[in-house]
């Protein structure tokens, strides 16, 4: 069992909360985060604010200033479920008073995905005797990415030796919630990664989509390359993730099949997939509102 000494303070509860943390095994971009969340936290109250003086009432009065700053719904959220962790641990470990702590609802919207005229432009394959290594690899990016739905974390931790063509399919062994999963792999992807991996060449170590030496990839450097080729292939449109937005939402338009939508994106909550379900039915709800003839007639 982890010891936890007594801490007097935020900041020392705070720094007790990490290093639990850590020890749990959290990631460090996860422990990030966190200290992001809290930063914005301190920049009202004093790190130095006794353990027992912290209530309902504080997080209300932070709730308060961020909404006077003018933030989105979803950032308010974001700040105060980061706090409320952080605050549920101090509860748990007997150093504050223990209260609920409520999250405001957030608005759902559907974000613009890609377009299909947009996708015939991203998908359509690169004349290989005039492109760069690092456009063959992008294009290879974008065909994976609307093929299996998967995360950038995940994609940037893929080996060569992951990849299964014979039997077309993909190891996954670096997931966000460390689990490991075997998914299939369409007919289309795998033409595409077996000419791709025989390009690429390396060993079955080496990381699948590496950078134009052969080299791990940084998740900021493949999404400031994918989005120079949104924009070289004339689309505004340049967020990697949308890629995997726009995955799941077609699949919930021609599917609907849930369950496996969350294997598909490894979600480990089914209730974390239910959102691109309960999103999609509010899209179609409004489109049947406008063009239904009983509505406009």
């Amino acid at each position: 069992m982890i010891k936890i000494t007594q801490p007097t303070t935020f900041a020392e509860g705070f720094a007790e909360f990490l290093e639990a943390k850590r020890l749990e095994g959290c990631r460090d971009i996860t422990l990030k985060h966190y200290q992001n969340d809290i930063h914005v936290f301190l920049l009202y109250f004093d790190e130095n604010m006794p353990m027992a003086d912290i209530e309902n009432n504080t997080v209300h009065k932070f709730f308060s200033h961020l909404q006077d700053r003018g933030l989105s719904e979803r950032t308010v959220h974001t700040y105060l479920r980061g706090l409320r962790t952080v605050l549920y641990f101090f509860m748990d470990n007997g150093w504050t008073p223990e209260f609920r702590i409520k999250l405001p609802k957030v608005t759902k919207t559907l974000k613009p995905i890609y377009t299909d005229e947009e996708l015939k432009l991203l998908l359509r394959k690169p004349n290989l005797r005039k492109c760069t290594f690092v456009e063959y690899r992008d294009w290879a990016v974008v065909n994976y990415i609307m093929g299996t739905g998967q995360r950038l974390s995940t994609i940037l931790n893929i080996q060569n030796g992951d990849i299964d063509l014979d039997n077309g399919m993909v190891y996954l062994r670096h997931l966000k919630n460390r689990s490991q999963v075997v998914l299939p792999l369409t007919q289309s992807l795998v033409a595409v990664l077996r000419e791709y991996m025989k390009i690429r060449g390396g060993g079955t170590d080496d990381y699948l989509f590496c950078t134009a030496f052969g080299k791990k990839l940084t998740s900021s450097a493949l999404i400031a390359s994918i989005r120079r080729y949104n924009q070289n292939r004339g689309v505004e449109k340049t967020s990697i993730h949308l890629f995997r937005h726009t995955f799941a939402v077609k699949w919930v338009r021609t599917s609907g099949d849930i369950a496996k939508l969350q294997r598909m994106l490894t979600h480990a909550d089914l209730s974390t997939t239910q959102l691109y379900l309960d999103l999609v039915y509010d899209d179609l709800k409004e489109d049947l509102d406008q063009n239904n003839p009983l509505e406009t007639s």
